[in-house]
């Protein structure tokens, strides 16, 4: 802990910014980050309470910015691990090149703005992310967790492009646009593989309201 520390420049070629390597540096205000960074490790920058904004090419560890309450900005073009951002509360935009880990943008009750294009979103990812209104997931995107949008209660329109979604059973979506893909078994008993998801949707009161695919209609 460094509690005075209000500016950190990591000089080119760093690899890898150790766990709790700035965990608690209360007065952290901006940190640059080279593109030779390939992790941030477990803790990095947790409660580091005044920093503004985050950018990486590499992976972000388990609580990496977690409770980082004044982040505004975060760009992770590589995975974003457990709960790495959960309780960021200022946060308002994220892009993530990677696929996004259990509860990683937990409780980010200000996030207005998600760019996706990792295969994998995982258990309640975006939970409680009640700023959330629109959500476009390219078709990189294969498999979205239990929950992961639960608690989005400004959620008023998602837009999947073309491809293979793995989604829980326990979630529920419109059914306008989907279908089931014939001859394709679901990877574990509480999936359902879906070939095609696009749908703009009208307002509903919580994601788990949107999402209701169920099994095909019988052919006569």
């Amino acid at each position: 802990m460094c509690h005075s520390l209000k500016r950190a420049e990591l000089a080119p070629g760093v690899g890898i910014i150790g766990s709790e390597a700035f965990n608690q540096c209360f007065q952290l205000r901006d940190v640059s980050i080279p593109d030779s960074v390939r992790a941030i490790g477990a803790k990095a920058f947790q409660q580091c309470s005044m920093l503004a904004s985050v950018a990486t090419s590499g992976q972000v560890e388990h609580k990496a910015f977690y409770l980082c309450t004044s982040l505004n900005t975060a760009k992770v073009g590589g995975d974003v691990g457990t709960e790495a951002f959960r309780g960021c509360t200022s946060l308002q935009a994220v892009e993530v090149g990677g696929s996004v880990g259990f509860a990683a943008f937990f409780d980010c009750a200000s996030l207005a703005s998600v760019s996706l294009t990792g295969p994998v979103i995982g258990e309640a990812a975006f939970n409680l992310c009640s700023a959330l209104v629109r959500l476009d997931m390219p078709k990189g995107v294969e498999c979205i967790g239990k929950d992961a949008f639960c608690n989005c209660t400004s959620l008023k329109s998602v837009s999947v492009a073309d491809g293979v979604l793995i989604i829980p059973n326990d979630l529920q979506h419109v059914r306008t646009g989907a279908r089931l893909r014939p001859n394709l078994q679901p990877h574990s008993p509480s999936a359902t593989v879906i070939y095609r998801f696009i749908v703009i949707v009208s307002p509903f009161r919580s994601a788990a309201e949107v999402l209701d695919i169920g099994p095909p209609s019988p052919s006569h």
